[in-house]
């Protein structure tokens, strides 16, 4: 085994990883995931950047429809057998500073074991010459109405939205780890509030942002960026 192999090897102890088959099951591609990634899709388009780096290959959707919309896109993941462009770990990542425009890691933190967070929040800042766009998982209590119409007047046409959501964390929830072996944590669950996570967020990055969107209530997004 070559030194890659072991170095691998010996970070995945610490690292959850998914299963590759899940990511195509009819359990893991629900409703619900597609409109998460619309939302990982339009944030990047939003930025307008040259070069994104993915980190976390999952199935690939994302990537796919992000080249297909001619994004220049390299994804990196610990898992060799998914075959990223960059096989290297969130926390020591095989890349130059200020190599890409964007770091994109949509449900790919809560993997890791919560000391090593900071870590790798601070690798992505490192390898980013622009912002870092994150999600995390955010389970709640959750009510959310949203209601769109259009009409026409004199062919302009007039789009109306009226939206409201609410969200209460399971503070009191506490993530089995035997039970769950996807997720080390998530943001409201004991020991991890939301304010502990942006803390730390705010402690790497100088301009910490959480859009609000709809009918995404599992996630939670942050656009993460430096003043210098």
């Amino acid at each position: 085994m070559n030194f890659l192999g072991i170095n691998c090897m010996l970070n995945n102890m610490t690292q959850v990883q998914v299963d590759k088959k899940l990511y195509f099951s009819k359990r893991y591609l629900t409703m619900e995931r597609f409109i998460s990634y619309y939302h990982q899709v339009n944030f990047v388009l939003d930025e307008k950047p040259r070069d994104v780096l993915e980190i976390g290959v999952g199935n690939k959707i994302v990537s796919d429809l992000l080249k297909k919309s001619g994004v220049n896109i390299k994804n990196c993941d610990i898992d060799v057998e998914l075959k990223p462009d960059i096989v290297s770990d969130v926390r020591n990542l095989s890349v130059k500073d200020d190599e890409f425009d964007l770091v994109i890691a949509y449900e790919v933190l809560e993997h890791l074991p919560f000391d090593d967070f900071k870590k790798a929040l601070e690798e992505l800042k490192r390898v980013s010459k622009g912002k870092v766009i994150v999600s995390l998982p955010f389970p709640s209590i959750h009510l959310e109405f949203f209601l769109k119409f259009k009409s026409v007047i004199r062919s302009r046409k007039i789009v109306k939205k009226i939206f409201f959501a609410l969200k209460i964390p399971y503070f009191l929830k506490i993530i089995d780890i035997n039970k769950n072996k996807q997720h080390y944590w998530e943001i409201g669950t004991k020991g991890y509030s939301k304010k502990k996570v942006e803390k730390i967020l705010k402690s790497v990055f100088d301009e910490v942002k959480s859009p609000k969107i709809i009918l995404d209530s599992y996630h939670k997004y942050y656009i993460l960026k430096n003043d210098s």
